[in-house]
């Protein structure tokens, strides 16, 4: 079954690139290209792992697939249809400009957060060394119980300030890549400040934030290129290959970062160290649907894995005092560690069983095609776009949704809300506006 749901998912990728005008950044090109990857991975280690792909998982992956791809579609037929061009009677002007002055500020704000997340980790996770302190600081969290879970808050000045990190180093890596596409230069401000939100992500120990980050400066910079020409004009071959030696420069650095986290590597080989994080995720969802043992509601909580954050900041007021932790136990087979992601349906199975996968992967299909859609109508010149902002994060989930359930982990959650909070105040700061009426 594994090498047939490989073939279909190819035909698939073909279908939505072919049916999709060729557009690689649609959802279902982007949602669709990410399991490829992983069955690629899973398919090449099949034997080691002991990978019999069962058919309810086959029909998992490849029926939220297909239907994610079909919801997508639609939604776009009908937002193209829809969308009506307005003639403005007046002459908007937009200029984004980072000053000395306010991007010395934010700059300050980051290094305060990154100096008070390094305090804070260390007071959690005393060790030798700052590096030390964030690998034990990352193993409790990845071995969180409801017994420890209290103690691994971070202060809520602290939550704040890394959530403005984030989220600003989002919008000025958006300004960094418009000034390479446009002026073909670089602010040292903006860069500084992308560089410290790479680094600001990764003090608790994990990579997913920074590389997230540097995919959405890529997705930011195709973006102008197809905006430039009113998503007429498609990449050529030789910039394709450019992204993708790009792409397995960062993977086959992911060990590397991995070891300077002070995680322990040097035990696995590179092609099973990336397995592990590309492919296992496919053997450990089989091997959790055939545990039958889903959906599962812990002390009656309503999607527990699926929208962790809201558990956690409104259960209190539907009645729910229960600590909610994510429930990712560790598999192992013939001695070999194959982690604890289990691809984006774990979570749907886990809170909801197969129905859940077919209501929250249409949700999220039909929200990833209307964000996507609202991009390509964007064109005021030197405004910064909100959506695209939003895009570039929802079309890393999409594509990391092999990987475990990002998408509403990353995108329907109370922080995502204060990030898209926080880029709308910024760009109110560096964004000047001015409107002349037409003679």
């Amino acid at each position: 079954m594994l090498g047939v749901l490989l073939v279909l998912l190819v035909v698939l990728l073909i279908v939505n690139y072919v049916f999709g005008k060729r557009e690689f950044l649609s959802p279902a090109f982007l949602f669709t290209l990410g399991f490829l990857v992983s069955v690629v991975w899973a398919y090449a280690f099949k034997d080691k792992w002991g990978l019999q792909l069962h058919i309810e998982t086959f029909w998992v992956i490849f029926g939220g697939v297909t239907l994610f791809s079909i919801v997508a579609a639609i939604v776009n037929i009908f937002f193209t249809k829809g969308s009506l061009k307005i003639e403005r009677k007046l002459d908007d002007h937009y200029e984004t400009s980072v000053s000395r002055t306010g991007g010395m500020i934010v700059i300050g704000i980051m290094l305060l957060s990154i100096i008070y997340t390094i305090i804070e980790v260390q007071r959690i996770a005393p060790s030798a060394s700052i590096m030390g302190s964030i690998y034990e600081y990352r193993m409790q969290t990845t071995n969180i119980t409801t017994d420890n879970a209290s103690s691994l808050v971070l202060p809520k000045l602290l939550a704040l300030l890394r959530n403005f990190t984030d989220a600003a180093g989002y919008f000025f890596a958006y300004i960094l890549a418009s000034d390479l596409f446009k002026k073909k230069r670089i602010n040292v401000i903006v860069l500084v400040i992308t560089i410290l939100s790479l680094i600001n992500g990764m003090l608790l120990g994990s990579r997913t934030g920074a590389f997230m980050l540097l995919l959405s400066f890529m997705i930011f910079l195709y973006i102008m290129y197809r905006a430039s020409s009113q998503w007429k004009k498609h990449l050529s071959w030789k910039m394709l290959g450019l992204i993708a030696l790009f792409f397995v420069i960062v993977i086959f650095t992911f060990q590397s970062f991995a070891g300077i986290l002070g995680r322990e590597v040097d035990s696995f080989s590179k092609a099973n160290y990336l397995a592990i994080y590309f492919g296992a995720e496919i053997k450990n969802l089989d091997t959790f649907i055939q545990a039958h043992q889903f959906p599962i509601r812990p002390q009656g909580t309503f999607g527990a894995q699926t929208f962790l954050e809201f558990n956690r900041t409104f259960g209190k007021f539907f009645g729910s005092h229960a600590t909610v932790i994510l429930d990712l136990p560790f598999q192992n087979i013939n001695g070999l560690s194959l982690g604890n992601v289990y691809t984006t349906f774990y979570a749907f199975l886990y809170d909801f069983g197969y129905k859940g996968v077919v209501v929250l992967v249409m949700l999220m299909s039909l929200v990833s095609q209307f964000i996507f859609g609202k991009v390509r109508q964007f064109s005021r010149q030197g405004d910064i776009s909100i959506y695209a902002l939003i895009y570039g994060r929802i079309a890393v989930c999409l594509i990391l949704s092999f990987f475990s359930d990002k998408f509403y982990e990353g995108i329907f959650a109370i922080t995502f809300i204060k990030t898209v909070i926080w880029w709308i105040i910024l760009r109110w700061v560096f964004v000047r506006h001015t409107v002349e009426v037409q003679k």
